[in-house]
């Protein structure tokens, strides 16, 4: 095909009237050959690039195109000339100013008489603004937090957020006019597809809560999404954009956990309450039946029959004065004879009476430091305790070997509530001393470790008084708390904290093993 030298040669055209017609156009116009050369250029064209038809004839229009652009938009211009197809490529093209700008270059095959494809027109269209003003709010939707989406009914994508990207496709594959199939399973897209038919059908915006399969695992979403028109204004297209609800869920939860433990420690308070005035009470009338019991013991002979049943009277008395003690326990007002003690030898002189709780074939280990700091409690009552948790571990072995290894240690203040143990109270500050009570039984499942303080709880046929809640509240009445630590098939430790009666000076020497 000859080259023209002058606009009045070019191919095709009927006259130079047409021509001055394109050449008024404000939009750059162009004609090339098939292989990108130049064969016409409008003068809007020749303005942009800031060139004469002389400079600019018979050259590739790609001249003029950013070395970065160049390899995409001749691999799009080259494949749509081949099957003599219409082409748009995007491209930055420099301006006469020496500026860059975004040009959306279009072209459509130029047809002779005969029908055959001998060259190719087409018009550039300044989008700089719209590109820069897009970039702005993909910017702005890339840091909104949440994925943003815009797609058609049927689930073909037409704009992306990043954070979309991040939960739904990490491999960063182009996800535009890719179908939603591509990312999700089958279950979850025909859901997404219905609510699309919904908001499309209404013409409003609709909102569900759904979980989607994201990189990190499946989430809670609150979907919000509302119809678009297209150019032919019907309701094609859906804007939306999903909020997760996993973290909302979690605090809504931490917040009732929070709430139900507030009430069950009112309920645990004011039973405490109860209890001790009940105790109190009980106690004094069972210190008047013993009081008489002891006198009428005194008046009956000795070979009466009715010594039996005073002593009788007098043995329930006892055993209804010990209830009353473990009320007093649990309730957190113990009586108390306290004294500053070495606990080290408080607990080996506990040792003997432990192992008859804990016989064969149970084995119990001490594994205690030379020394610790000195505390202030009542030995009996922190022996009884000890002892209470050691039963409860024999108790859990039922009949089985198993071994419980008592330790004791100091926590200062920076170390913080151990790992893994849940306190029934808060942590006292300052400098402890811990006593801890493991054990390798069966151990406990959640709802059985929440409960096990609760007064007369047990999971046993048989109950045994108010167990560990009375344990609790000879704890308390040392200042101190009790804390668990167990799972199924992982066994118990019980860590029991007290304040020390002087802050140690050489803490960390004498930490346990």
């Amino acid at each position: 095909m000859p080259t023209p030298s002058s606009p009045g040669h070019v191919p095709g055209f009927s006259g130079a009237s047409f021509e001055r017609v394109l050449d008024r156009l404000p939009a750059p116009v162009w004609l090339s050959t098939l292989d990108g050369r130049a064969l016409w250029l409008n003068h809007a064209w020749l303005q942009f690039v800031g060139s004469t038809h002389e400079t600019a004839l018979d050259r590739p229009w790609s001249d003029w195109v950013h070395p970065d652009d160049h390899a995409a938009v001749v691999s799009v211009c080259g494949s749509a000339v081949e099957r003599h197809e219409p082409f748009e490529a995007e491209a930055r093209m420099r301006r006469h100013d020496g500026r860059w700008r975004r040009m959306l270059n279009r072209g459509e095959p130029f047809l002779d008489a005969e029908g055959r494809c001998i060259a190719y027109v087409g018009s550039l269209t300044d989008i700089t603004e719209r590109r820069e003003a897009q970039d702005r709010m993909q910017l702005v939707l890339d840091h909104l937090g949440a994925p943003a989406f815009l797609f058609t009914a049927d689930g073909r994508y037409l704009f992306v957020n990043e954070e979309w990207n991040v939960l739904f496709n990490p491999a960063r594959v182009p996800a535009i006019g890719r179908n939603i199939t591509e990312f999700l399973p089958a279950e979850q897209v025909q859901e997404i597809l219905r609510t699309n038919a919904i908001a499309v059908g209404t013409g409003r915006r609709y909102e569900y809560e759904v979980t989607l399969s994201t990189v990190d695992g499946p989430r809670a979403f609150l979907a919000k999404k509302f119809p678009l028109r297209d150019e032919h204004g019907e309701l094609s297209i859906l804007c939306g954009i999903a909020t997760e609800l996993t973290e909302v869920r979690k605090r809504e939860q931490h917040t009732r956990d929070l709430e139900s433990q507030l009430l069950e420690a009112r309920h645990m308070e004011s039973l405490g309450v109860l209890a001790g005035g009940v105790a109190h009470d009980f106690n004094n009338l069972m210190q008047a039946v013993l009081g008489y019991a002891g006198l009428a013991a005194v008046d009956v002979p000795p070979d009466s029959p009715a010594q039996a049943w005073i002593e009788e009277i007098a043995r329930s008395a006892r055993r209804a004065a010990d209830l009353t003690r473990q009320l007093l326990d649990f309730a957190g007002r113990p009586a108390l004879r306290t004294e500053e003690t070495e606990l080290v030898d408080l607990l080996r002189d506990w040792e003997s009476p432990a192992r008859i709780v804990a016989p064969p074939p149970v084995r119990l280990e001490l594994l205690l430091p030379e020394t610790l700091p000195r505390v202030i409690v009542d030995t009996l009552r922190l022996q009884q305790m000890f002892s209470q948790f050691v039963g409860n571990s024999v108790e859990a072995f039922d009949g089985n070997p198993g071994t419980i290894t008592l330790r004791a240690g100091i926590r200062t203040d920076d170390a913080g509530p151990p790992t893994g143990h849940r306190f029934a109270d808060a942590v006292p500050s300052g400098e402890c001393v811990f006593v801890e009570v493991n054990d390798d039984g069966p151990g406990m499942d959640e709802e059985t470790a929440a409960r096990v303080f609760e007064p007369f709880f047990t999971t046993h046929f048989a109950g045994r008084g108010l167990g560990l809640s009375a344990a609790l509240g000879i704890a308390r009445a040392h200042g101190g708390t009790i804390g668990l630590a167990t799972a199924p098939g992982h066994g118990a430790s019980f860590r029991v904290l007290l304040p020390v009666a002087q802050p140690s000076r050489s803490a960390s020497r004498n930490a346990a093993p």
